[in-house]
């Protein structure tokens, strides 16, 4: 893993959390008592390289983020979306003609897993997935936002690897 300089975590610690930070790296506080921003950095830097520490992949604000397969396989968030996707997956490549009509799909084996925090979480996966009349390989997007009850298919390809 690459070392970050403290002038590097602080201001993506700033960037984060939305905090001014100056040329010197110094940060700017809201405190409460005073009403007013107070330029700080020595406790800040601190704070910044202890809420930070994070892996090199998580550092990229809006980035994609890898999750294990066993994770993934034991988060009910993640398996609903899954079980979501791939049937959302199958229906647009059956109204594309690239399958067959079935109503037995189902996963056949998850290759990867990757998440990425937005207005609820995007979770990309690359399965494989069938039913009695066909076998595909697909990539898709499914949009997840808990709170709302919102799932939906943001992209989907789709590469047929079998036919009955």
């Amino acid at each position: 893993m690459k070392q970050y300089t403290p002038f590097l975590v602080l201001a993506l610690f700033c960037l984060a959390y939305s905090v001014p930070l100056d040329v010197e790296g110094k940060v700017a506080f809201y405190e409460g008592t005073n009403e007013e921003w107070v330029w700080w950095s020595e406790e800040a830097e601190f704070a910044a390289e202890e809420a930070l520490a994070w892996n090199e992949e998580q550092l990229l604000v809006g980035g994609w983020t890898f999750v294990p397969n066993d994770q993934a396989q034991n988060d009910p968030e993640i398996q609903n979306a899954l079980n979501f996707g791939i049937q959302a997956s199958a229906q647009q490549g059956i109204q594309d003609g690239l399958l067959q009509q079935a109503n037995d799909f189902s996963l056949n084996q998850l290759l990867s897993v990757y998440q990425q925090v937005v207005s609820g979480i995007n979770y990309r996966f690359n399965v494989i997935y069938g039913s009695s009349l066909n076998t595909a390989n697909a990539t898709f997007v499914v949009f997840d936002q808990p709170w709302t009850e919102t799932l939906q298919l943001l992209s989907n390809e789709i590469k047929v690897i079998g036919t009955a």
